[in-house]
């Protein structure tokens, strides 16, 4: 029978017309529960899952490993069963009322949700190092991207899924900064971030003949200095009201540089 396992009884006759009774009792077959743990995200699954199958009771009957790809089996005895599916890093997840029936393969699958990632650190100004303060740090999730501001540190704290992503650092008066991070589940990453000021360019020094007669030709000099904090490019232009004349030049500049 394809529902129950074989059974054998022994019975002896002493002779020719003796009887004899055997008693049979039919045991129903194991059958198989079987499936995958993977994760709710749909990124790896987790690589150390545990399925426990409990009774009726409540009393553990079987404990086993997921193999690396997230597959378990495990034979059982006919009956209905609750199970648990945990994972280092991951939320467990419960399936109740699993019915296993003899000789055949229940098959049930888990979606562990992965904990969220811890990323923290200091944003502070690239040229002295101090902390800047309410500068917005924003992971670049598909979906409600989580942010923080920091504090008058510079330090700041977030929680966001995990994966790869794009983390944002924005602040008033700097540049942006952005790099492509990592985020484990249920880890902590630690990233400091060091904002440039944009380039700014002040003109230091103007000088040129005054007044200038009409027609004649006349030599002016500026001296540009770039006050920010990373290079950048300044065109200066020297313009005539009167006459409309316009000439242009171009310079590019370094930090505390200045050129004439």
């Amino acid at each position: 029978s394809a529902t129950y396992a074989p059974s054998t009884a022994s019975a002896t006759l002493n002779g020719s017309g003796d009887a004899a009774t055997a008693n049979l009792s039919l045991r129903l077959r194991n059958g198989t529960l079987s499936g995958a743990v993977g994760a709710s995200d749909g990124l790896g699954a987790p690589s150390n899952a545990t399925v426990t199958v409990r009774d009726g009771t409540g009393a553990v009957v079987a404990t086993v490993d997921a193999d690396p790809n997230g597959s378990y089996e495990v034979t059982l005895a006919p009956a209905t069963y609750d199970l648990t599916a945990d994972a280092q890093a991951f939320d467990a997840a419960n399936a109740t009322n699993v019915t296993v029936g003899p000789n055949a393969t229940t098959t049930r699958d888990f979606g562990l949700d992965p904990r969220p990632a811890t990323l923290s650190g200091v944003v502070t100004v690239a040229d002295g190092g101090d902390p800047i303060e309410n500068a917005t740090v924003t992971v670049e999730t598909a979906t409600d991207p989580p942010t923080a501001a920091t504090a008058a540190t510079g330090t700041y704290s977030l929680t966001a899924p995990r994966g790869n992503y794009r983390v944002a650092v924005t602040a008033d008066g700097y540049r942006d900064a952005a790099r492509t991070l990592t985020l484990p589940a249920n880890g902590s990453v630690a990233a400091d971030f060091a904002l440039a000021t944009p380039p700014e360019f002040l003109v230091d020094r103007f000088s040129g003949p005054s007044p200038v007669e009409r027609g004649a030709d006349a030599a002016f000099d500026a001296e540009v200095r770039n006050a920010g904090g990373v290079r950048g490019d300044a065109t200066v232009t020297f313009a005539v009201p009167r006459t409309g004349t316009t000439r242009s030049t171009t310079v590019s500049l370094a930090p505390v540089a200045s050129r004439t």
